[in-house]
This record gives C-alpha cells, structure tokens and sequence, in this order.
C-alpha cells in the first residue's frame, strides 16, 4: 500500500514536471527573450543614471567582430559642474 502510493507520488511529480518543462518552453519564445532583453537593459541604464551618470545616447554594434558598445554623456551638465565648482573655490 505504501509502495503504491509512493508510485502515484513519483507520477504525479514526473508529469508535474514535464509540464512545467513544457510551459517553460512554450514561454521562452524569441519574442519573450527579447522583450527580457530590453527589460534588463532599461533597469541597467536606470540603476547607472539614478547614481548621476548623465547618458545622452547609448550605441551598441553587433559585428562579425564582436559586440561593442558606447556611452555618450551629456557633458554640458559635467561642464558646468566644474565651471561652478572652480568659481566657487576663487
């Protein structure tokens, strides 16, 4: 009786976990991956600006290569910065 019971327990946690495989495929799309992609990307990009990086514009390159990838920063705010801080001091 106990042996059976532990039967059923290991089918029900076999086909649990075929179907918890196959949703898991079935979501992991393409679409899914890349909407994941930028999601991550955005919260980087957020996370560094909300620590006073002031991006202007973010360009990434995907070659035979490689990948490459450049910040450009807003500099008239850094700029003005070091104006201020350097009148301050005179």
């Amino acid at each position: 009786m106990i042996s059976d019971a532990y039967k059923m327990n290991e089918e029900i946690l076999e086909k649990a976990s075929l179907l918890s495989h196959q949703i898991y495929e079935r979501l992991n799309t393409p679409s899914i991956k890349r909407k994941t992609l930028e999601y991550e990307l955005v919260q980087l990009i957020q996370s560094h600006m909300s620590n006073g990086l002031d991006i202007k514009s973010i360009l990434i390159d995907m070659s035979n290569d490689g990948i490459n990838a450049s910040v450009y920063l807003n500099e008239t705010t850094n700029t003005q910065a070091e104006t201020t801080d350097r009148t301050c001091l005179k």
